[in-house]
Parts: C-alpha cells; sequence; structure tokens
C-alpha cells in the first residue's frame, strides 16, 4: 500500500513543475522545415547595367610620334587661332626670305640685300589676301563626292587665284626694280603658270583632302618655299634679260642714226 502512495506523490509532483519543451506556436507545421541549401560555388558577380567600362586607349597617331614637329605645329595653328593675319604676315615673310636667300644661294653670285627687301615686301603685300582666299576655297564647291569636290576647287583655283598671284608677283618685282611691268608680265607670267601645274594641283588636293585646316597653311608654307625660290630665280632672270636689251637699245639707235 506504502508504494502506491508514493508514485502517486511524485506523479503529482512532477505535474506540478513547469514544462522544459518550448510553447508551441499555433500555426506552426509540425512537418519537417525546409532543407538547408547547400552552398554555392565561387561565382563572379553579375555585371551591373549601369556600370560603364571605359573604352582602350588608342595608341597615338604618326602625328603625334613626330615630337618638336607636332609641338611646332601645334604652336602655329594656336597662334593662328589667336592672331591669324599677324600669323599669316610673319609667316609669308619666312617664306619669301628663305625662297629668296636660298635662290641668291643657287644664282653663286654676291648677295643682294635690295632683292631681298623687295621679295619680302612682295610677300607681306600678298600675304592677307591668299590666306582669305584658301579659307574660302574649303567652303566652296561642296557635293556629296568628296572627291569631286576636291577637285572642282583644285581646278577653279588653277584657272583664278594662279594666274594672278603670278602676276601680281612679277607685276611687283617690276614696279620695285623700276622694271617694264606689261613686259614681265607677257614673258613670265605664261611659263610659271603652266608650270605650276607640275606642283600646285598636288598640294592643294593632298591640303584640302588630308590635312586639318588649322595645319594647312604649314603645309603649304613648306611647298611654298620651293615655288617662291623658283619664282625668284625666274625673275632674276627676267631683269637679267631686260638689262641686256637696254644694254644694246643705244647701239641700235646709234647704229640706225650714223645710217
Amino acid at each position: 500500500m506504502v508504494t502506491p502512495l508514493v508514485r502517486a506523490a511524485w506523479r503529482r509532483k512532477l505535474a506540478e513543475l513547469p514544462s522544459l519543451r518550448p510553447p508551441r506556436s499555433r500555426f506552426q507545421s509540425t512537418g519537417p522545415g525546409p532543407k538547408p541549401t547547400p552552398p554555392k560555388p565561387h561565382e563572379a558577380p553579375a555585371p551591373n547595367a549601369t556600370t560603364t567600362h571605359a573604352p582602350p586607349a588608342s595608341p597615338p597617331s604618326i602625328w603625334q610620334r613626330l615630337g618638336p614637329v607636332t609641338r611646332a605645329a601645334n604652336a602655329y595653328s594656336r597662334a593662328n587661332q589667336r592672331r591669324p593675319w599677324v600669323t599669316q604676315v610673319t609667316s609669308s615673310l619666312i617664306i619669301f626670305l628663305l625662297a629668296d636667300l636660298n635662290a641668291q644661294r643657287i644664282g653663286g653670285k654676291e648677295y643682294d640685300p635690295v632683292r631681298t627687301r623687295n621679295m619680302l615686301i612682295t610677300g607681306a603685300v600678298f600675304s592677307i589676301p591668299a590666306y582669305e582666299w584658301f579659307k574660302a576655297l574649303s567652303g566652296w564647291f561642296v557635293f556629296r563626292s568628296f572627291a569631286l569636290s576636291v577637285v572642282t576647287r583644285v581646278i577653279f583655283n588653277q584657272f583664278t587665284f594662279a594666274p594672278l598671284l603670278n602676276t601680281y608677283f612679277f607685276s611687283m618685282q617690276a614696279f620695285l626694280t623700276g622694271g617694264d611691268i606689261v613686259e614681265r608680265i607677257k614673258e613670265k607670267v605664261p611659263v610659271t603658270w603652266t608650270n605650276s601645274w607640275k606642283l600646285w594641283p598636288a598640294v592643294i588636293a593632298f591640303n584640302l583632302a588630308f590635312v586639318p585646316i588649322q595645319f594647312r597653311g604649314v603645309v603649304a608654307g613648306v611647298a611654298s618655299v620651293g615655288w617662291q625660290t623658283y619664282l625668284s630665280i625666274q625673275n632674276k632672270k627676267a631683269e637679267m634679260e631686260e638689262a641686256k636689251r637696254e644694254a644694246t637699245e643705244p647701239i641700235a639707235v646709234l647704229g640706225d642714226a650714223i645710217a
């Protein structure tokens, strides 16, 4: 009888103790929970749509690799943008100076400073009209075909500006030296205009097709040194021929008087 009473007392004591289980939620499922997701292998993060990648740097152009030549051309371009007329006059003075010095050196005679002065005056006066002409020519004859535009400009220049330039050059030289202007033009302009077809169409076409507008003066200046050297030589020949004619005229007049 004692044992059943002791057991009953222990049961009541155990029933009065608080339960050690956590309270079950009202809506908690009694089924097994979801299986844990296994860790994924290392993956690269997806690219962001808003992220922009800078393009790879392009290699420097041939023009940028010329070093001192490029820096000098860029300095000329900046000066031409700030003060175009001053830059063009200065450029013409340098071109005509180099051309005359080269022509006198080729002639092999003693240096004539008066001849250089006349060349500098000729170049300075015509520098601004020449600059404005070629600047305007770049905007004329704009066709759908770029090649047709360039060819038309070159041909138009050769039949308009080229003969005017040669006429101005030889008439100015004759005026400064006291020569016969009309005779100088008749004698030298047709020959030099014909020879200009051998150089200037190629130079102008190359300038208009491939050279940026800010550097066209540099390219034309390099070609002009050679061309003005040629004109200076032709002008000197004309002066010598005129001097010979003037020297023989008194003899011819005297012979006619004696006869």
